[in-house]
């Protein structure tokens, strides 16, 4: 990201690991994405942290045991191990309320698992074929396959059916169910 033609960061992606790029401090391993959740660097130390997902990939809570205790303890303190604490309008929208965040940096995998993007302040979601704006519930560009899906716009989202169905790549609407999220990952693999 640049602002006025300097460079503010850069963040780059290699199989689930982010590294964050500033000119101050260089290359730094920021996490790693895994099923559970992440391995995040706080800056002291790595943090696991653990991710509560609902059946369409929403991150819905994310928790780690900073006192190593073996217990996930819920206080209203700064020792809350609740560190985020999500609920979406069906079309990705965040909902704004009293919810649990702690200070730590904020797991930006959140609607369907996309990457919430801040960048300029737009808030999309990076889906990889397209870019999904939640507020809208509606793309900022035209379906690769659009012509698969005639009926429909060319910027339709899951044909307005966000409970059942989810469109992971920004590509396809597939059924919100594992194993045909599953199958429509291999038929990506199998076009690229």
């Amino acid at each position: 990201m640049t602002d006025n033609g300097v460079l503010q960061y850069r963040q780059d992606y290699i199989s689930g690991i982010e590294y964050r790029y500033t000119t101050a401090g260089g290359t730094v391993l920021e996490a790693i994405y895994h099923a559970e959740g992440r391995v995040y660097n706080n800056g002291s130390a790595l943090r696991y942290e653990y991710a509560i997902r609902g059946h369409l990939g929403n991150t819905r809570l994310t928790f780690t045991d900073k006192n190593s205790n073996g217990v996930v303890d819920v206080t209203n303190t700064a020792s809350n191990e609740i560190l985020q604490e999500n609920h979406f309008y069906p079309f990705g929208l965040d909902m704004a309320g009293p919810w649990m965040n702690d200070a730590a940096q904020d797991n930006l995998y959140k609607y369907n698992g996309k990457e919430l993007s801040g960048d300029f302040g737009l808030n999309w979601m990076d889906y990889g074929a397209r870019w999904y704006d939640g507020s809208l519930g509606r793309w900022w560009s035209v379906d690769p396959l659009a012509e698969k899906y005639f009926n429909l716009s060319g910027y339709g989202y899951v044909d307005n059916n966000p409970i059942l169905q989810i469109d992971p790549f920004g590509m396809e609407i597939v059924n919100g169910h594992k194993e045909e999220r599953d199958n429509a990952q291999k038929r990506l693999r199998n076009v690229s």
